[in-house]
């Protein structure tokens, strides 16, 4: 077995750096805003409005624009975080029959109606090898899973010697988010979600993240993690290290990728979960970790995970360290 690393420095707490759209949206209400004020004060000062009716007018005036405005930020940054490269059914085949015996290694078992593991060493070639961007799919599925499965949420998979991470910010028990089967290792992925906003969990060095590589055969389910702080006889913390739910991940095809359907082509109880290889789709800028290459993005999915407004994480990974970070519009 080999060790993992968790990436981890001093907590920075800030926002993150600002996009384009930002400063698009903050010039906008600051024009705005100022144009609302100017013809409410000239409506009222020279045509003699009074003070409610003028802002009223004001108000008409600017405010349609502004909405605009983010109306279409929405639909720009949703397009963006839902861009996939279009795949073919051919570039990831479907399994057509039931599960067949499986070796002793941590590959999801999958159901007749249901896509290849996101580790199936086959999907994952052909997909990658058409250029096509493999996209993950969540759902459940009808037959036990081993414990190494590709999955979101849950209790992760881990050796006899791992230790909870805990948020170098907040002292609590980052919650597990997703354990993704990559190149024969497990990458896990661990996010704080004590207190969202209030440490960076978005940045891959803060130590209010954690991602881990396990190699080998002899894992285990990890134990509940004890909050130092809080009470562990709460059977509903404001911060659950482990989600209640978890979901199986599956490579799918999406032939018709539609801003309006997060399905993406996958069946109807199958929930678009992320993208597995190639390239990543930043919502924001390149922040690749140095040395490490892209693994998946994991969006916040039907277990709602904190990653922002319209956010999502990052994996990367080089085989024996890994790293996660996470952007938002």
């Amino acid at each position: 077995m080999d060790g993992h690393d968790a990436q981890g420095d001093e907590v920075a707490v800030h926002g993150r750096g600002g996009s384009a759209w930002a400063a698009a949206l903050v010039l906008a209400w600051t024009v705005f805003g100022l144009g609302f004020l100017a013809l409410a004060i000239w409506w009222n000062a020279f045509e003699h409005v009074d003070v409610g009716p003028a802002f009223g007018r004001a108000a008409l005036v600017t405010l349609p624009p502004l909405v605009v405005v983010h109306l279409v930020h929405w639909t720009v940054r949703r397009r963006a975080a839902r861009r996939l490269v279009n795949t073919v059914h051919a570039a990831v085949p479907t399994v057509t029959g039931p599960p067949t015996a499986r070796p002793a290694s941590s590959t999801t078992p999958i159901a007749a109606d249901r896509p290849p593991a996101a580790g199936d060493a086959r999907a994952t070639a052909a997909a990658l090898e058409a250029g096509a961007v493999a996209v993950l799919g969540a759902y459940r599925s009808s037959v036990p899973a081993p414990i190494a499965a590709t999955r979101i949420g849950g209790l992760p998979a881990v050796p006899e010697d791992f230790v909870w991470p805990e948020c170098r910010h907040h002292g609590e028990p980052m919650q597990f988010t997703a354990q993704i089967e990559h190149e024969g290792t497990l990458v896990s992925v661990f996010v704080c979600q004590f207190d969202p906003g209030t440490c960076a969990s978005w940045e891959a060095d803060s130590g209010a993240n954690a991602a881990f590589v396990f190699r080998g055969r002899d894992l285990r389910l990890a134990e509940y993690p004890a909050s130092p702080h809080g009470d562990p006889d709460d059977p509903e913390p404001a911060w659950p290290p482990v989600t209640d739910d978890e979901y199986l991940l599956g490579l799918a095809a999406a032939t018709t990728p539609s801003d309006e359907d997060e399905q993406l082509g996958v069946p109807d109880d199958v929930w678009f979960a992320g993208q597995y290889g190639g390239e990543p789709d930043w919502i924001q800028d390149d922040e690749t970790p140095d040395g490490l290459r892209f693994v998946a993005s994991i969006e916040s999915g039907p277990l709602e995970f904190d990653f922002g407004d319209g956010g999502c994480a990052y994996v990367f990974s080089d085989g024996q360290r890994a790293a996660v970070l996470w952007q938002c519009s």
